[in-house]
């Protein structure tokens, strides 16, 4: 409003004063260097100066209006996106609980491309193309839904495991220990990384991971089971010094798979084997 008040009112009188101060009555301009418009009246110049600067003034607000309106459109248009992708991904989780799985995977895909920033979409849509064994589909998902909500456990977990199916363990595992370079861990990832470490066959590793989580908290039934995920690993390792003829060692970890599952009687048949 402030330009269009000095395009409408100033510039035209300091156009004004200026051909006053130098032409009392008339004007003449040269236009080239045989065409000379003469006599012409001050007053006209002045009538004709303000109505430029008020068809300047105008123009700029036409072009701010039109500019705000295709704002105001664009955003009512993104609105409407917005709510059509929120709809359109609630009949995809109705159809995936019934059972429609391509039929909900097409509407996961539509409700993300209406909406790139609804990660609900994404999730699902991923999930649904790692049940159809899409591994490329399921990986771009999850990276999106990833990039989407950087600080989720889920999705990190999610976009993990999607690399791992696609053998490429080793981004797996990269994006997994990064997190641990800038403090703790939460237990979730720890235990990603000892299932992953241990279908490797990597069993220090996975150990390692294992003995974080016996310093972590969880409840009693977790507690049990990273226990008994614990004692496969020593099982698994120990049979693993077995079979390289290092008795010790695995006598070591079949003695701590026994503490771990005191119940069971596979570790104490196999301890018994390490000391033969």
């Amino acid at each position: 409003m402030g330009l269009r008040l000095i395009l409408a009112l100033v510039l035209p009188l300091a156009v004004a004063l200026y051909i006053l101060h130098f032409n009392r009555f008339t004007v003449a301009f040269h236009i080239a260097k045989d065409v000379v418009i003469s006599d012409i009246p001050v007053v006209i110049l002045i009538f004709l100066s303000a109505l430029a600067g008020a068809f300047f003034a105008s123009l700029l607000g036409w072009t701010e209006t039109g500019i705000a309106g295709l704002s105001r459109q664009r955003e009512r248009r993104a609105a409407r996106r917005r709510v059509r992708a929120r709809s359109v991904f609630s009949r995809a989780e109705a159809l995936r609980s019934r059972g429609k799985i391509r039929a909900a995977r097409r509407k996961a895909r539509k409700a993300a491309r209406l909406d790139p920033a609804l990660s609900p979409a994404f999730g699902l849509a991923g999930d649904l193309a790692a049940e159809a064994g899409d591994l490329e589909e399921a990986l771009w998902c999850s990276e999106r839904l990833h990039s989407l909500s950087p600080d989720s456990l889920e999705a990190l977990v999610r976009l993990s495991s999607n690399l791992e199916d696609a053998n490429r363990t080793g981004e797996a595992e990269k994006l997994l220990s990064r997190l641990g370079e800038s403090g703790a861990v939460h237990p979730d990832i720890i235990r990603r990384l000892r299932d992953m470490f241990a279908g490797q066959e990597r069993w220090e590793k996975a150990l390692a991971a294992s003995r974080k989580l016996s310093s972590s908290w969880a409840s009693v039934s977790q507690r049990a089971a990273d226990e008994r995920a614990e004692g496969d690993i020593l099982m698994a390792a120990g049979e693993e010094k077995i079979a390289l003829s290092d008795g010790k060692a695995a006598a070591e970890l079949l003695e701590e798979a026994v503490r771990r599952m005191p119940e069971e009687s596979g570790p104490r048949l196999r301890l018994g084997d390490a000391h033969l």
